[in-house]
């Protein structure tokens, strides 16, 4: 007897996919409140990433002050990768200048939920 096969897709959801826009507004507007001080950022690995490691958590509180030199140490830290790896954040699928702050890209790139998203990859993966 033959059991049904399912064939999982290699593809894993996004945020944006696995969550309806009022569940991702509402989750903004619950951590926006109980930190009012910080940034919810979501960052997900690039879709045709293949070398670095797909990270434990996609959210994060930043600190408004914080730039994106700062928070691709912390990411590189979490992720423990090695000097020779190299990891870009994009936003929006755009590069953005290292020393701007997150609350320059809140203003700039939040999506209508509220949350920043950023994707990273390693520079091999577009060249």
């Amino acid at each position: 007897m033959l059991g049904s096969y399912s064939r999982r897709p290699m593809y894993k959801r996004s945020f944006q996919e696995s969550r309806s826009f009022a569940e991702r507004r509402m989750q903004f507007q619950r951590v926006q409140h109980s930190n009012p001080d910080r940034i919810p950022v979501i960052i997900e690995r690039y879709v045709g990433e293949t070398t670095l490691p797909d990270i434990d958590e996609c959210r994060f509180l930043v600190h408004p002050d914080s730039t994106i030199t700062q928070l691709t140490y912390l990411l590189r830290r979490r992720m423990q990768l090695t000097e020779s790896q190299t990891l870009t954040l994009f936003v929006n699928d755009a590069l953005v200048p290292a020393n701007t702050t997150l609350q320059r890209l809140q203003s700039d790139f939040a999506n209508e939920d509220g949350f920043i998203y950023f994707t990273y990859a390693s520079q091999s993966a577009f060249g």
